[in-house]
Formats: C-alpha cells, structure tokens, sequence
C-alpha cells in the first residue's frame, strides 16, 4: 500500500531535494498542493531514518495521516531490524533489509552459509557484532540470551597470596581488557595467577587443559585457593560430562564439544597454550563467546611458529617475563644451561644469515620487548619482523645435526 503525503505551501529546491531523498512527486492536487509518494529505496539508498524523514515532513509543512506515519515508522523499524537468533547451534543473523555497504563493517564478524543461505555469526566476534550494528542504526534484537557477563550467585575469595610478579601479571591482564596471554616459565605459578582472576570475575569460568592429569591438578589447586564448594566444580571429559559453574576441559574434549560448552561460560581460561594443537587452540578460542580470556603458556612463542595467529585469538601477550628474570629476582632456583654445539649444513646457514639481515632491517635496532609492543598496538613492520624472528628459531630450532644430536 503506498503511502502518500501532501504539501500544500510552495517549498525552496533545497527543501525540495530533501523531499524526494525518500519520496517520488506525483504532481499537483488543486485542493491538497503537491502529491509525494515514500520510496522505501530510496530511503535505504540515502540511509534515513524515521526521524531524518519525519523532520524534513515537518519542515515543509506536510500532511500525512496518521496511520500512514504510524506505518511508515512501524515498516522503517523493521527494515532496520536485525535478528541474533539460535539455529541449532549456530547463532544467525537475519535482515529484511539488504546490507549494502554496511557488509563491509561487520564481514569479520560473519560468514555466509551458501548452502543455507543465511549469516553465521563468530562467535568470538558475536558482542562486537552487536555493538557495530548499533552504532550502524541498526535495531538489534538479540533472541540468543548470550550476556558478556555470567556472574555466579555468591562471591569467591582468593586465599592464595601473590607473588610481585604475579600481582604485576594480573594488573597487566586487566589493563588489557581482562584477555590476553600471560608468559612465565614453568614453576612460576602461572595456574595461581588465573585462579586469582578467577575470583576476581566471580564468572562462570571454562578451564582448558592440556592433559587429563593437569585437569585434575586445576580442580585440587581452586579448591586449595578458593572458598568455592567442590560440588561447584565439574569436570567435562571421556564418561563424565558435568556442566558447572567452574568447568574443566581437556582440549581434546573441549575442541568436539565447544558448541555446547560456549554459551554457558563468559570466562575462558586455556593452559599450556603453547603446545596445544594449531588447529583444536584456534577452533575452542574462534567458537567461544566469552570475551574475557587469560591463555597461559612458558613462552611468547610457539615451536611451530603460529604464535603470531593463534595468541591474538586470546588477546595477545599481556605480560611475560624470562626464567633469568625470575631466577635473579631470587623467584626460581639457579640454574645452568649446558650447551652442545651442532653446525648448521651449508643450505640452513645461508637460509639462516638471510634471515637475520632482514630481521635487523625490519627491527630498526629494537629489542624484541619493544617489538612486542609495537605489534599489539599494530605496527605492520614490528608484526613482520616477528614473523622473520620466528623463521629464525624455526631454522635452528629444525636443524638437521640438532637432531642427530638428540639421538645420539
């Protein structure tokens, strides 16, 4: 049903520019002036609103029932209505209006299912989806239930105390948006440092191990440093299957079992980040809603040199620190490093100097702290010259009379 309007007084070009951004002019009635008709096309070409039209309808004087006006707003609304909705295990995005430019703010955070023919929301992106299509004008109406913050029904207590360093991790995570990746070497109490966290949110909080083993250590640890009731713990592997307030996984199971696991926790914590599996780390970090997440890992960088795809996952390096750091600061035992020399084969040592001529070119004289830095906030040329650093300990770390060595 068209909906027309009416203008009888004569109106200036601009005003009536305006007029036809979001309607066609029929002409001249010679009771009622002239005759506009709304172009709903128009109108999502120019990116009006309801309001943008209803104050250039004032502004030109303009008769208009008022069923008209209520069903011009009622159709506006909707055609700027976008749906967050569970299919299956899925969340999807539905529109009647077609996105048009406004795809290229939000492709990140989606993918289109050819086959069904809809929008699949990242779940890792699903909060910062909403927040960028309201901010687009958009009317999000969020079916899911998801909430960025599951807080649980009574408050936990640490009865741990924390170490300098440990105090300085945790305030770094926070400062980082509560996500990130805390480095330190083995021994130095990394589990305590999330289990603090953990109190600190008072979440519900999914815990992921690398190991069987480390799952049941994790339970006995928040036991021994939390006022939190076993029975509120569950663990989630192989026969038992307990869903509670405090979840621990192993990755293997997490990684089968992350769409149901999702959509009950809004704190992810995932240990030994630098040994899990590429894949099964980025499938839980990509499919979990939960924007607070601590990853713990010995060091900043993975053997397998996906560090620089997989960390960012969980919010990037938050704070590491080096075993010598640790060791003078009277934290971790003395210890001493015995060296056996191999020699690189011609092909890895021409590789190898290559390399570090591009690296020193790329890093300008910085310290790989600095670059670190540089990369979070960014800077292309410090995330290359990580990139090159570890193909430098890929070199070495591969080479061939090393591992002759190692079996000898």
């Amino acid at each position: 049903m068209a909906i027309r309007f009416y203008v009888k007084k004569w109106v200036s070009e601009d005003l009536f520019k305006k007029l036809v951004s979001f309607s066609d002019y029929l002409g001249r009635d010679h009771s009622r002036g002239s005759v506009f008709s709304i172009n709903f096309s128009k109108i999502s070409e120019n990116n009006l609103d309801f309001y943008d039209i209803l104050e250039v309808l004032e502004e030109a004087g303009a008769e208009i029932e008022r069923k008209d006006l209520e069903e011009l707003k009622k159709r506006l609304l909707e055609e700027k209505s976008i749906y967050l909705e569970w299919l299956g295990d899925d969340v999807v995005l539905r529109t009647r209006k077609y996105l048009g430019k406004d795809y290229e703010h939000i492709r990140n955070y989606i993918t289109y299912d050819r086959l069904r023919k809809l929008f699949i929301v990242k779940p890792l992106h699903f909060f910062e989806l909403k927040k960028a299509l309201s901010s687009l004008g958009y009317n999000v109406i969020d079916k899911t239930g998801l909430s960025e913050e599951l807080k649980l029904p009574f408050k936990i207590t640490f009865k741990g105390e924390l170490r300098d360093y440990q105090k300085e991790a945790l305030e770094k995570w926070i400062e980082n948006n509560r996500k990130g990746i805390i480095a330190l070497p083995t021994g130095s109490g990394k589990t305590v440092i999330a289990i603090a966290a953990l109190a600190e949110l008072s979440e519900r909080t999914l815990i992921v191990t690398y190991t069987k083993e480390q799952m049941f250590q994790w339970k006995d640890m928040i036991a021994k440093f939390t006022t939190i009731s076993p029975n509120m713990i569950g663990l989630y592997y192989g026969e038992e299957k307990r869903i509670a307030p405090i979840t621990i996984s192993t990755y293997q199971t997490a990684y089968r079992k992350v769409k149901i696991l999702s959509k009950y926790f809004s704190f992810l914590i995932i240990d030994e980040c630098h040994h899990l599996p590429a894949e099964k780390f980025k499938h839980i970090a990509l499919n979990m809603f939960s924007i607070k997440r601590m990853g713990l890992s010995a060091t900043v960088i993975r053997e397998d040199g996906k560090h620089e795809e997989l960390f960012p996952l969980m919010g990037g390096i938050a704070y590491f620190k080096t075993p010598s750091e640790l060791s003078a600061q009277g934290y971790l035992a003395p210890y001493v490093i015995y060296q056996v020399e191999v020699n690189l084969t011609p092909k890895e040592m021409k590789k190898y100097f290559e390399t570090v001529k591009l690296y020193r070119e790329l890093s300008s004289g910085k310290k790989f702290e600095e670059l670190l830095e540089l990369a979070k906030k960014g800077d292309e040329r410090a995330q290359m010259a990580l990139r090159v650093h570890s193909k430098l300990r890929q070199i070495v770390h591969k080479a061939e009379a090393k591992k002759k060595a190692v079996k000898e």
